[in-house]
């Protein structure tokens, strides 16, 4: 607390009298530089569908500085930069995730252990497609489109899961391998 007291030029008594301890100052700290992020989806949330919001939502974390996106990232997937005092935000941050999306996914019809993996599987791919707009290998646009396609394939039609239907392949296998 000593050394945050140096850096922002006020007393360790001002930090003690706001923060506690470090992991209440961290949770601060992230919580307030993630705080616009939370308002624009929650802002929307009434207005918009849950593939609108999912949009937004990737555009909020494209537009993030590529620090603070890389922290957002490592506390999502709980790589913390082995710091003991992050692990309950990381906790906080992915309760919190999943507890604005789950529902929509849920609403598809999937179980709520589907909808938890179809959740991570969709942010995980906006951080890699945030990774590619800031290689400049992808333009914002083509990567919110791709993320359309991933939300449209979960999303299915009257609320109810969409299933791909194919034509069955022939079954080249012999007679006597094929199940009966």
């Amino acid at each position: 607390m000593a050394g945050v007291a140096a850096e922002a030029g006020v007393s360790r008594q001002w930090v003690y009298e706001h923060f506690t301890d470090l992991d209440e100052l961290y949770r601060a700290l992230i919580l307030d530089r993630f705080a616009s992020l939370d308002a624009a989806v929650d802002g929307a949330k009434a207005r918009v569908t849950g593939s609108e919001l999912a949009g937004l939502a990737a555009r909020q974390v494209f537009a993030l500085v590529p620090a603070d996106r890389r922290i957002l990232r490592a506390l999502v997937d709980g790589a913390g930069w082995n710091r003991p005092e992050l692990a309950g935000i990381e906790e906080d941050l992915r309760e919190r995730i999943l507890g604005r999306w789950t529902a929509f996914v849920r609403a598809t019809g999937r179980s709520d252990l589907a909808a938890r993996a179809i959740v991570w599987a969709i942010v995980n791919a906006v951080f890699g497609l945030a990774d590619q707009i800031e290689r400049e290998s992808l333009p914002v646009e083509q990567a919110v489109g791709i993320l359309d396609l991933m939300v449209a394939a979960v999303d299915g039609s009257g609320g109810t899961p969409r299933r791909v239907r194919r034509s069955p392949l022939p079954d080249k296998r012999p007679r006597e391998l094929r199940p009966t």
